[in-house]
């Protein structure tokens, strides 16, 4: 019984621990890729935060701008730089909603006027 307790003391412990240093994943994402085979990756918020530490050294979105968002929010890149970075600095982002093609990417562009459009190669 004493045994039992001190694991969990332990268990908790350690999680308290790695969640102080920003080690515990907090972002799971399954992915299927080009080659057929089912993988994954875990974040943690330390990978999350480093992201947005980043993006504002690079200068690129002020408080206020607009960005438009066409690519599915659960997708990694999306997600960082779509998503959390944009709310950290402040800018209104707008989600397109429909299935991108050059027709409604163009009319988007148009209603929107975004000052910055984050992009994935389709090939």
């Amino acid at each position: 019984m004493k045994l039992k307790g001190m694991r969990k003391a332990c268990r908790l412990l350690c999680i308290a621990w790695l969640c102080l240093w920003g080690v515990v994943p907090v972002y799971g994402q399954a992915l299927r890729g080009t080659t057929g085979f089912s993988k994954g990756v875990m974040l943690t918020g330390n990978n999350l935060a480093g992201n947005v530490t980043y993006a504002r050294t690079l200068d690129l979105l002020f408080r206020g701008e607009r960005e438009l968002c066409f690519l599915p929010l659960a997708h990694a890149y999306s997600c960082a730089f779509n998503l959390l970075v944009p709310m950290a600095f402040g800018v209104h982002v707008y989600l397109l909603g429909k299935v991108p093609s050059p027709k409604i990417l163009l009319k988007a562009f148009e209603e929107v006027k975004p000052n910055l459009i984050l992009m994935v190669p389709l090939i």
